[in-house]
C-alpha cells in the first residue's frame, strides 16, 4: 500500500501541529478493510481515506482493535475529530461527522487532542 505524510496545521499561523505517516486506502477493498485486525500503530502512524465524492461519511469500526482518532476533513480543513474507543455492540462502533467529508484520517486515539488538532485546522498531504 502506498504511503503519504499528512500534516495538520494551525489555520492562522500555519504552524504544523501534527504529522502522521499514513497508508493510503485508495481502492474500495482497502477502504472497506481499513485498519481491521491491526493490533497496534506506531505513535505517528495512521491511514488516510480519500473520496471522489463529498458526502456524510460513516465509519464502522468492525474488527478494529486499536482505539483511534477519526479525523473528518472537507476541502483541506478539519471538520470534526472523534475519539473512537473500542466498544462492544454493533451500533456503538459507528462514527460519523455530521458534515460533508471528502477525506478521513485515522490515527492513535488522543494524539489529536494532545497536539491541538481540531475543527478549523488545515490539512496538507505530501
Amino acid at each position: 500500500m502506498k504511503r503519504c505524510l499528512v500534516s495538520f496545521m494551525d489555520k492562522d499561523s500555519k504552524e504544523i501541529k501534527l504529522k502522521v505517516n499514513c497508508e493510503i486506502a485508495s481502492t474500495y477493498s482497502q477502504k472497506a478493510k481499513g485498519l481491521m485486525n491491526k493490533t497496534s500503530l506506531k505513535p505517528d502512524e495512521g491511514m488516510v481515506f480519500s473520496f471522489v465524492f463529498t458526502f456524510f461519511r460513516l465509519f464502522w469500526m468492525y474488527r478494529v482493535v486499536v482505539p483511534l482518532d477519526i479525523v473528518f476533513i472537507h476541502n483541506g480543513c478539519v471538520r470534526k475529530v472523534v475519539e473512537a474507543e473500542r466498544k462492544h455492540g454493533l451500533w456503538s462502533l459507528v462514527w460519523c461527522c455530521g458534515s460533508w467529508t471528502d477525506m478521513v484520517v485515522e490515527t492513535n486515539m488522543g494524539v489529536c487532542k494532545k497536539n491541538g488538532v481540531g475543527p478549523g485546522c488545515e490539512v496538507k498531504i505530501s
